[in-house]
């Protein structure tokens, strides 16, 4: 199963990158957006926040197996999606549209507010290994 994914990861292209609209529910006493486990495309294994500052830069790695969720729930983020041949810039800066990202594509985050928090949902818990840390070693990995 997992050497699947692998294959999979290394042939994403960046029409599998999508944007996935969540349950929103304003009303004068604030905002409710609610993520479920039938909404996003994978069993939910790890959920981390981040919280960053105004030109902040982060991420700039790809995953072999992991596939992410990505929801800006304060503040704007820019991602930078790259499949090894092309790029796509994509805003996130409502907190009930989130990007669901497959294994494959290069990451990089351009925090463009301050304090702006996202939060990352994953379908795999954390494993270094699977991590490509170096633009040059994800480029062999698309090859």
């Amino acid at each position: 199963m997992k050497e699947d994914l692998k294959i999979n990861g290394r042939a994403s292209r960046l029409s599998s990158l999508k944007e996935v609209t969540l349950d929103y529910y304003p009303d004068d006493r604030g905002e409710l957006i609610v993520v479920e486990q039938n909404i996003l495309p994978f069993k939910i294994q790890r959920v981390f926040s981040v919280k960053g500052v105004k030109d902040l830069k982060r991420a700039e790695h790809a995953h072999k197996l992991c596939t992410q969720f990505l929801q800006c729930i304060y503040g704007a983020i820019e991602v930078i999606c790259d499949d090894g041949y092309e790029k796509k810039k994509i805003e996130l800066t409502k907190p009930n549209v989130g990007l669901n990202v497959p294994p494959g594509i290069w990451l990089e985050q351009n925090y463009l507010k301050d304090n702006t928090i996202i939060n990352v949902f994953c379908d795999l818990p954390y494993e270094k290994e699977d991590y490509i840390n170096n633009y040059e070693d994800f480029k062999l990995f698309k090859s």
